[in-house]
């Protein structure tokens, strides 16, 4: 066999060699003619490595590699693989391939690779472990990840992806909100004997079962966790306990009012002495009180004292909302004693949920009792507290009590917020004075306060009472100029106005845009409709909307009353 050319000889021909620069090679004159009269640079390799191969030459790795590299740079795959075919062994077929793939080459994208490898593997060449994690890293470093799905469903069995990738595979798949694919890398991940899951992997997909309304197949993933906390994979260590992953699952569960899933992941916690967040247990308490089921929710805050823990306010704070949503006020003034007697102490948030509670059933004397104690105890209201109030009396028609609190609120320092303010429209409204409606509207925009749709309905009420219909346009353009979309409730105001009115071609307009936003009439709309109608002895239209009103429930009472939509505040916010 015939002593090899070098690399060098090679990068000669990069540029047009000339005949003293071949000398040295003692090339045939035949093949050293056609070296100096090819123009490409392509074409001069081609002749030299027809050369060697044709004498039978020992070519060195480097220089198939070289040659290799500017074949697939060309996109000559199949010049390609009948260099590979040249190369009689596995071990220097693979060799080659492994350092053709050494990171991604400039100018040669990943279609290029994934055409190579559909080519050579395996008809010329047989998949390694090697290989394959050579294969999965580039395309990993491409970001071609549909390239390396195909290869990857093709791989044997028994060839097993590299560990770090497989995780970091589920991650982006997690990344991309594709829960199908995201299981699929977990599954082989979690099969696959020396792959030990990234603690992280487990809690975000978890967290995206769960967002995805896959709660079986997340506490599927969270069995695989326990089992892992309690064995050696492919000679790793046990996995160290991640709480993340019990509070992802608790909390996701919870929210999602799954209770029973939520208790169990709880219990397995505690059991391995491994203790929620606070704001956790605020949250399976809140689940348990949401679903009316008080007394679970008070064992757990009971089970939390009996394990030493700190209740903090929000856990109480969470049972307490719910009490007194549900009207139970005696019992949720006992469990405000009972969080004192615990050493938890109270705080505006606390006490504007009781104060909201008393308000919702009209009890104000004892709204005003707990308000009280608040300052006394040094907890200072804050504009929850105060517009809570101001709802309140202005829900009793005590103007004047409402009138007190605003006054109090405004000399403590504290900025009205959109609840008082359309409480305080209501008042004006009720009192017949749309001059002051008007001007605490304008305050309202200068004090950078958003107004809400039941701010516009409310306003849109003293335009009613005023029969002032070009007020009532104006400002239902300025509330749709504002991107606020009507409600029923405005609606239902306008087509009072125009009954009132015996307008029944702006009636008709109102329905229109009705239609188009989507607002279907209730049982009001109808009885404000049918009211114009035989005013206008409009006996056809009375009949049809007869018609379609049928099978909605009577109800005489005009719901365009807005003290009881007027929103009581968050008392939890800010918690």
């Amino acid at each position: 066999m015939q002593t090899a050319l070098g690399i060098d000889i090679f990068r000669i021909l990069s540029t047009q060699p000339s005949t003293s620069q071949l000398a040295p090679l003692q090339l045939p004159p035949s093949v050293s003619t056609r070296l100096t009269t090819t123009h490409s640079a392509l074409d001069r390799w081609r002749i030299l490595f027809d050369y060697q191969i044709a004498s039978h030459m020992e070519i060195s790795q480097e220089v198939y590699l070289a040659y290799a590299k500017r074949l697939l740079a060309n996109n000559l795959i199949p010049e390609v693989i009948e260099v590979f075919k040249t190369l009689s062994t596995q071990s220097h077929r693979e060799a080659l391939l492994l350092d053709l793939l050494r990171g991604p080459l400039g100018g040669i994208d990943s279609s290029r690779y994934l055409s190579l490898l559909q080519s050579l593997l395996p008809a010329h060449l047989t998949y390694t472990q090697p290989i394959f994690d050579r294969v999965t890293e580039l395309f990993v470093q491409l970001g071609d990840i549909d390239s390396l799905l195909s290869i990857s469903s093709i791989i044997p069995k028994h060839l097993e992806m590299d560990p770090k990738l497989l995780n970091n595979l589920v991650i982006y798949f997690l990344m991309k909100e594709d829960v199908d694919l995201s299981l699929r890398y977990y599954s082989m991940a979690s099969t696959t004997a020396k792959t030990p899951i990234f603690p992280s992997v487990y809690a975000e997909l978890i967290t995206m079962c769960m967002s995805h309304d896959r709660p079986e197949d997340a506490m599927s993933v969270y069995g695989d966790y326990k089992r892992s906390l309690s064995r050696s994979k492919g000679g790793i260590s046990p996995q160290p306990v991640d709480p993340r992953i019990f509070n992802t699952l608790i909390l996701e569960h919870s929210k999602q009012g799954r209770m029973e899933a939520a208790s169990q992941v709880l219990n397995d916690m505690l059991a391995m002495k491994v203790y929620p967040y606070s704001r956790v247990y605020g949250y399976v308490v809140a689940g348990y009180a949401q679903q009316r089921d008080f007394r679970s929710a008070h064992i757990l805050i009971q089970r939390m004292r009996k394990l030493n823990h700190r209740v903090p306010t929000i856990v109480y704070n969470s049972l307490l909302s719910a009490l007194t949503d549900a009207g139970q006020m005696d019992n949720a003034v006992k469990l405000f004693y009972e969080m004192l007697a615990n050493r938890t102490s109270a705080n505006e948030y606390v006490c504007t949920t009781l104060i909201s509670g008393f308000a919702q059933i009209g009890d104000m004397g004892q709204a005003n009792q707990w308000f009280e104690w608040m300052k006394r105890n040094k907890i200072p209201p804050n504009i929850f507290t105060y517009s809570t109030l101001i709802n309140g009396y202005m829900k009793q028609l005590e103007v004047e009590s409402a009138e007190e609190v605003f006054k109090e609120m405004s000399s403590r320092g504290v900025t009205p917020n959109v609840v008082t303010y359309t409480s305080l429209i209501h008042q004006a409204n009720l009192s017949l004075d749309p001059e002051t409606s008007l001007a605490l509207y304008h305050k309202m925009l200068e004090a950078n306060i958003k107004p809400d749709v039941v701010t516009y309905a409310v306003l849109l009420q003293g335009y009613v009472q005023n029969r002032d219909v070009q007020g009532a346009w104006k400002l239902f353009e300025e509330m749709r100029k504002n991107q606020i979309k009507p409600d029923i409730y405005v609606y239902s105001s306008l087509l009072d106005l125009f009954a009132k009115l015996k307008d029944m071609d702006s009636a008709r307009v109102i329905l229109e845009l009705m239609k188009k936003d989507q607002v279907a009439p209730n049982n009001v709309s109808y009885k404000t409709l049918l009211t114009l109608c035989f005013r206008s002895k409009d006996r056809a239209n009375a009949r049809r909307i007869y018609e379609k009103m049928n099978g909605l429930s009577p109800n005489t009472t005009h719901t365009n009353i807005y003290p009881t939509r007027i929103g009581t505040p968050n008392a939890s916010a800010g918690i």
